[in-house]
């Protein structure tokens, strides 16, 4: 489908804007902080209910392991200046 990570992303933004439009994802969005595992850059994506996600790093104490999918059931606001930051290969 893609062989690059420009052409990647705008393949999963068509994906993301027809689940919407589908209502496959909630209306309620959430901006959260990643960062990237190979340059520690960060940088802003917006998740939704029902999105997938994949683990790249194990973090024990959350439960989950590289390679791992995962789906987003739940958003919860956390207090204003408050901070989780997610790893993305």
């Amino acid at each position: 489908m893609a062989s690059v990570h420009r052409d990647t992303r705008a393949v999963n933004d068509e994906i993301r804007r027809l689940k919407i439009e589908r209502g496959q994802l909630s209306e309620d969005a959430a901006i959260v902080t990643f960062e990237t595992k190979a340059t520690k850059a960060k940088f802003l994506r917006e998740i939704r209910v029902g999105d997938r996600l994949r683990c790249t790093d194990n973090k024990a104490v959350l439960g989950v392991f590289n390679g791992e999918r995962v789906e987003i059931q739940e958003i919860t606001r956390m207090r204003s200046g408050d901070t989780r930051t997610c790893s993305e290969a």
